[in-house]
């Protein structure tokens, strides 16, 4: 019994291990994703938009696992080319390779908690899982109002909102402060 951790004590465990996870994810080489070349394996992922609606690609705006990431790689691709307001070459993506799906899975949801992406929370529907591939009532989703696919037409207003509340989402949680005095220090 005295090898046993307090529920305090594994709460700051785990808490230290997500803050590590997001240093790691925000130190990660960040590689176009039009050029990376990605093994069918476990994965957590970031990616980061080199535009100006999501900070010139200072902080990540999309995060995701995956148990194949070449698939998954094809797949945001796909996405990113069939869409307004990003250029595909714009696009970054970081990985940190895991050994099983589960825990890229775990390390997903550590990340989502800590970095609080803006496409994940504020545009979710950018692909092709969860929101992105069903549909409500046959409506678009956010990411789609916003980014909508190269032939179809915009709806200025719902953009001009959805704009707005991505700014105001990346001003509250983008590069916290420990994170970015974290990255100053020298490794």
């Amino acid at each position: 019994m005295e090898n046993m951790l307090t529920e305090s004590a594994l709460t700051t465990t785990l808490q230290e291990a997500a803050a590590t996870l997001t240093l790691t994810m925000v130190r990660a080489a960040r590689v176009p994703l039009l050029s990376v070349h990605a093994a069918p394996m476990a994965a957590t992922y970031g990616i980061w938009v080199n535009e100006p609606l999501y900070m010139a690609a200072r902080w990540i705006v999309y995060i995701g696992s995956t148990s194949n990431m070449r698939r998954r790689v094809t797949e945001h691709r796909q996405t990113y080319r069939d869409c307004q307001g990003i250029e595909p070459e714009n696009v970054l993506i970081s990985v940190l390779p895991s050994s099983t799906h589960a825990l890229a899975q775990w390390a997903e949801s550590s990340l989502l908690e800590h970095v609080r992406p803006a496409i994940n929370l504020v545009l979710p529907g950018s692909g092709c899982k969860g929101r992105g591939r069903v549909r409500e009532a046959g409506n678009p989703t956010p990411f789609r109002v916003l980014h909508p696919r190269v032939a179809s037409v915009a709806d200025p207003v719902a953009q001009e909102h959805l704009r707005r509340q991505v700014i105001a989402h990346l001003s509250k949680t983008a590069a916290p402060d420990w994170c970015m005095d974290q990255l100053r220090r020298p490794d």
